[in-house]
């Protein structure tokens, strides 16, 4: 009877213990499950006094889209205070300054919006809203980032290019090298890239629109090209060329 009563004792002890380590596993990989390291926040910090400044190189294009004019400059994004839009939703101002070359003062050259919604991040630029960043940040996540511009495209035909882009992440986790600086942790947004049309065809009127951008943690966007090239081998007075324009924006700086 002494021997059956321990036998059962031991049983009863081994089946706590099983259940105590069952519930600590269970509860750990609980808690790694909710962690997630790529926060919105971490690609896009809204922190007052943020700076990031750029090389920005150019194209107009001009003569229904043959011809162009190259432009360089310098460009500052910083961060200013939080504060309320007109709906009561809290939006960081983003102060944009320009100059011509390194050696010149910043010129103030308007302000920008942004908001951190945990879910996106919706940019704000001449009253026109994207959806820069949307979570989580993972490969080929995609989602419609210009989908606030739909009523702005309809009362102006000349940026119906911007209709229904699907925007997705690639290359997370890349490093690339900028100045003397090797930027790790970036992630792309691939926005548009796309051709319509034959360009090189002298009876066609054609479009070329190639989009993205690049965000490293810790620090923003650090690389941006965007390129719209309405082609009219016709010089078709209907087209406006005037839209047409190539922009590069490279980080040099950053706080």
């Amino acid at each position: 009877m002494q021997k059956i009563s321990l036998f059962v004792k031991s049983i009863s002890f081994l089946g706590v213990l099983g259940f105590l380590l069952m519930t600590s596993t269970l509860s750990c990989t609980k808690t790694t499950e909710t962690i997630d390291q790529n926060t919105l926040e971490q690609y896009y910090p809204l922190i007052p006094g943020k700076y990031i400044k750029y090389n920005v190189d150019s194209l107009e294009y001009t003569n229904f889209g043959k011809d162009s004019v190259r432009r360089f400059c310098q460009v500052m994004m910083q961060v200013d205070s939080q504060i309320m839009d007109n709906t009561g939703v809290p939006v960081y101002r983003i102060f944009r300054y320009e100059r011509p070359d390194s050696t010149s003062p910043w010129i103030p050259q308007g302000t920008l919006a942004a908001t951190n919604t945990k879910r996106t991040i919706v940019y704000t630029e001449n009253n026109l809203k994207y959806i820069k960043l949307q979570f989580p940040v993972e490969e080929y996540n995609s989602w419609k980032g210009n989908m606030y511009l739909d009523s702005f495209i309809s009362r102006n035909y000349d940026y119906q290019y911007l209709l229904d882009w699907d925007y997705y992440y690639s290359n997370i986790g890349e490093s690339i090298q900028f100045g003397n600086e090797t930027v790790n942790d970036i992630i792309t947004v691939n926005q548009r890239n796309e051709v319509l049309g034959y360009p090189e065809s002298p009876n066609d009127i054609s479009t070329i629109t190639l989009a993205y951008e690049k965000y490293a943690k810790g620090i923003g966007m650090v690389y941006k090209k965007f390129k719209y090239r309405l082609v009219d081998q016709q010089n078709c007075a209907c087209v406006n060329n005037d839209v047409s324009y190539e922009v590069v924006f490279t980080m040099y700086e950053h706080n």
